[in-house]
């Protein structure tokens, strides 16, 4: 998804933390849930899985924080620059 600027802020926000992108990639894990769209473009259908992916993106962010209190870090504009 894209920002503003079409920018990912978050992504942003990692790559000016970690500039040396092959450090970084060393070392970093990542999660991912596939929410896939329909093959033969049903509307409805597509709609619904886009919305069930934003649900699940808010929905482990909250679980984020009741867990550590706080948003992840580069999910959190207020401490995490990206310029």
């Amino acid at each position: 998804m894209n920002g503003k600027n079409k920018i990912h802020g978050g992504a942003e926000r990692v790559r000016f933390k970690h500039q040396n992108a092959m450090e970084f990639f060393q070392n970093v894990c990542v999660s991912i849930k596939s929410f896939p769209l329909s093959e033969n473009q049903n509307p409805s259908f597509d709609w619904r899985q886009k919305g069930e992916c934003v649900k699940h993106e808010y929905v482990s962010f909250a679980n984020y924080i009741d867990r550590y209190g706080e948003l992840p870090e580069f999910n959190d504009q207020d401490k995490s620059r990206k310029k």
